[in-house]
């Protein structure tokens, strides 16, 4: 009796109720868009354009060609945009190279109101910067490179963008904080900020999000089971334990997915990007079991890189042939494709 009793303790501390949540489908999407995207039958894309390229000479310049012509196509092909807000410019940032470390409060706010403006009803969620539980990143527009507790924070940046896309585009889903998958402090102390800020008009931040996303983040040694015991480990725990607001709202892995190269085979891809996709249905070894889970984005569409990280981790290659993923999963699936819930085997 004594041992039922320390798992149900365990069980409730990890935010697993003894009254587990129904698991439910999840809607497939991808990072990058167009064509190949609707061929896949992906009816949600994860892109945008970076703030640099939306500003790029000053806060006076406005660019809004790309994202229209991305979001126009989406629309006009029945697909919904998940529009990623992140990678400021260098005249914002102090010149730093990797649009990282974000600008101004002010000038965040006016490009957030802009480009909300510019794209209503084409886009259906905005997820709020990238990774920012990463520092010192190299890749462009990845990381919040300043300590978390120094103002302006994440957090702040959050709820004033969140305001503004309700105000410009109500309806649109607000997504973040968009944690890395990394066992990190950082990654702690942005679930608890979000958790233990309060508006001077009485709202907590937890308010200001829609949805809960974060990444898988495993090398292609790991197994599906792996990495969805390794993303509760380091996300859905700590949502848990820090964020418990957010506990039951709906929850994105906006990227995952695995390479293709010598070790691992195109078939390897297909096999364990779908049999994480199920554990995130509730799955056989349960470990994502209980959690809102209902949309994930493979990482990536396509990438021409000469048989470099990108092309490895396409769904793609070049130019336009798919791999097994898109054609021995994906296209089965048909429209949209779906990862119906885990039926276990009697």
């Amino acid at each position: 009796m004594k041992s039922r009793i320390f798992a149900v303790a365990v069980t409730a501390l990890l935010g697993l109720s003894t009254a587990v949540r129904a698991d439910q489908a999840v809607t497939i999407g991808v990072n990058g868009d167009g064509q190949l995207s609707v061929d896949a039958n992906l009816s949600w894309i994860r892109t945008g354009v970076y703030w640099s390229g939306i500003q790029p000479t000053g806060p006076n310049d406005w660019q809004f060609d790309r994202a229209k012509e991305i979001t126009d196509f989406a629309y006009n092909h029945g697909q919904k945009v998940l529009f990623i807000l992140s990678g400021s410019p260098t005249w914002c940032n102090g010149g730093d190279a990797n649009g990282a470390k974000p600008c101004s409060l002010d000038l965040w706010k006016a490009f957030v109101d802009r480009t909300t403006t510019e794209l209503k009803g084409k886009v259906a969620a905005y997820e709020i910067w990238n990774e920012p539980d990463l520092i010192n990143n190299s890749t462009y527009g990845v990381g919040w490179d300043q300590a978390t507790y120094v103002y302006p924070r994440y957090v702040d940046y959050l709820i004033e963008a969140s305001k503004i896309i309700r105000a410009n585009d109500p309806g649109v889903l607000v997504v973040g904080p968009v944690v890395s998958g990394k066992r990190s402090n950082r990654t702690i102390e942005l679930f608890q900020q979000i958790e233990n800020t309060w508006t001077a008009d009485g709202h907590n931040a937890s308010e200001y999000l829609d949805v809960i996303s974060g990444h898988m983040l495993v090398d292609d040694q790991t197994h599906s089971s792996d990495a969805a015991l390794i993303y509760r480990s380091n996300v859905t725990n700590n949502i848990a334990f820090y964020n418990p607001r957010n506990r039951y709202k709906p929850m994105w892995i906006t990227e995952f997915g695995w390479h293709s190269n010598y070790s691992i085979s195109e078939d390897s891809q297909r096999v364990r990007s779908k049999n994480f996709l199920i554990e995130m249905t509730g799955g056989a070894e349960h470990w994502l079991q209980g959690w809102n889970f209902t949309n994930a984005f493979l990482y990536v569409l396509q990438v021409c890189d000469n048989g470099g990280d990108g092309s490895q981790r396409s769904i793609y290659r070049c130019p336009t042939y798919p791999k097994k993923i898109v054609t021995d999963y994906l296209i089965p699936l048909g429209w949209p494709a779906v990862q119906q819930p885990y039926q276990p085997t009697e």
